[in-house]
């Protein structure tokens, strides 16, 4: 079905620095293949290059037998950024969109719509505004019009990344619905996650610029050689000769809660007052200087409205926002970073708000450098860059140089870790920790369990707008009342099912 015969790919005209070179791999049909890589590997550049949306400059690319000319078979392509797939103004257009240019009949164009709007739990958002949608919403979105247009292949670029783990479970089941109705659909899916990566049969391993493995999960996670060397995190059960015995003290929440540098209370916060469509109830909580919490919560529990509500994008409805000193602001980096840039370089856009406060030439550079490389962007590689040519990880690394460069005291992340690979990952963890060491209070907004773990030392957890837990996370994650709707971070997951009790939420802590 799927024939990449020496395929070549650059984003320069004259064809150097090919993000993919000679790439050969064949896709027979049914298959169903996990795509991994570090940022800027070129595994959207694939997906890309499968669906038409660009030509090799060598090589070919053939569907079904032909050349591929983009719409033969139907290959459904699914962004990253959901905001890069959306087209149509309201939920139900946007579902109806690839099927009116499929000439199809109405009658059967609204069957179509009704069933997957309520397979992908949007029936309640038919005539909601697309803008108006969380992120997680916005991917559940995307997924559900590119389904309902019946592709031949789909290629799934990071499919989970804005999702809660209720929307990732529907996601697996609408797949696997998808693949039994239809026996024949191929399916590569794009992640950073060696959890999902081992449920599928074969995974690709795309670098410099070619296939480094083509394999089955065992043959790949079992080389420790290859996946030390590329950077890969194995599940857990690949590492039990690196397990070492869990600590015998179970860890307890840092004692840093000496100075409240953020209180919000009783903060209420409506989209649309006339509609009665309130996303954020009499909510009250602190944040301390020093200290590293985690807001949790299914997509559209509001978390993303608070945060923009704490750095005053947003001004509450009722209720009061305040902060221990008259000097000390909150800087938050968006769910998207692409929303943070607007202007033609790197080094500008870090630059940008520095020099409100900077005079001198000289130290603005030295900021620009020492947030590029705080953030893990080589100052002399990104300076000159366009921010809208960088990976997803690239740019989301901006986004955090961006917001560092200010030097707040309150810094808030909305899904940080999305679209960065293992080493990506590691960084932001060593960047926060770092951030903690310097006084700085960090706020992060996140579905990654696995991070959380690792770094957070108190969860908020909202539910509908309000705080429904405030506490540790061993205990949030180990309570059965939230097991259906957040995903148990692997090393606690482990030691539920290996050890006497659970001691820690920390990979750092079981690892020799």
């Amino acid at each position: 079905m799927i024939i990449f015969d020496q395929t070549t790919f650059s984003y320069h005209k004259d064809g150097s620095q090919p993000i993919l070179s000679n790439v050969s791999f064949t896709v027979q049909p049914g298959e169903h293949l996990a795509v991994m890589g570090g940022n800027g590997s070129g595994k959207t550049t694939l997906g890309m290059l499968l669906a038409g949306i660009i030509k090799p400059q060598s090589g070919q690319i053939k569907l079904n037998g032909s050349e591929s000319n983009g719409n033969s078979p139907i290959v459904g392509f699914l962004f990253q950024d959901p905001d890069n797939g959306l087209v149509a103004t309201t939920v139900e257009r946007e579902v109806a969109f690839a099927l009116e240019n499929q000439n199809m009949n109405p009658i059967l164009m609204n069957e179509i719509v009704n069933a997957t709007l309520n397979s992908f739990h949007l029936e309640n958002f038919r005539q909601r505004l697309v803008w108006q949608l969380s992120g997680g919403e916005k991917q559940r979105l995307s997924l559900a019009g590119l389904i309902a247009s019946k592709p031949d292949i789909l290629f799934l670029d990071e499919p989970a990344s804005y999702l809660d783990y209720t929307g990732a479970q529907l996601l697996n089941r609408t797949l696997e619905e998808i693949t039994q109705a239809n026996p024949d659909i191929i399916v590569l899916r794009v992640t950073q996650f060696a959890r999902v990566a081992e449920k599928y049969k074969r995974i690709l391993i795309i670098g410099k610029g070619s296939i480094l493995r083509d394999s089955s999960p065992e043959e790949i996670f079992s080389d420790s050689e290859f996946i030390e060397s590329n950077h890969i995190s194995p599940p857990l059960k690949y590492l039990t000769h690196h397990m070492a015995e869990a600590p015998k003290k179970k860890e307890t929440i840092a004692n840093n809660r000496q100075e409240t540098i953020l209180e919000l209370q009783n903060v209420n916060y409506s989209y649309d007052k006339e509609a009665n469509n309130r996303v954020v109830f009499d909510l009250s909580l602190s944040v301390f200087r020093g200290e590293i919490v985690t807001l949790m919560g299914s997509s559209g529990a509001g978390k993303s409205t608070i945060a923009q509500v704490i750095c005053g994008l947003l001004g509450p409805e009722s209720g009061e926002v305040s902060f221990s000193d008259s000097n000390i602001k909150a800087v938050m980096c968006f769910q998207q970073p692409e929303r943070q840039f607007y202007l033609e370089t790197v080094y500008d856009e870090v630059a940008y708000g520095v020099k409100v406060k900077v005079a001198s030439d000289a130290l603005v550079k030295a900021r620009v450098r020492e947030s590029l490389e705080f953030a893990g962007l080589d100052y002399s590689v990104f300076k000159n860059r366009d921010p809208h040519s960088l990976s997803g990880g690239e740019a989301r690394k901006l986004a955090f140089a961006i917001i560092l460069a200010l030097d707040a005291d309150v810094l808030i992340f909305d899904e940080p870790t999305c679209g960065l690979d293992d080493e990506g990952v590691f960084g932001f963890i060593e960047m926060v920790r770092n951030l903690k060491q310097l006084a700085k209070a960090v706020v992060i907004i996140s579905h990654n369990s696995d991070v959380i773990g690792e770094v957070s030392e108190r969860i908020i957890y909202l539910k509908d707008g309000r705080v429904d837990y405030e506490g540790g996370l061993i205990e949030f994650f180990t309570m059965d009342k939230y097991k259906e709707t957040v995903d148990i971070p692997a090393v606690i997951q482990y030691q539920i099912e290996n050890c006497e009790s659970v001691i820690t939420s920390r990979m750092s802590d079981m690892l020799k």
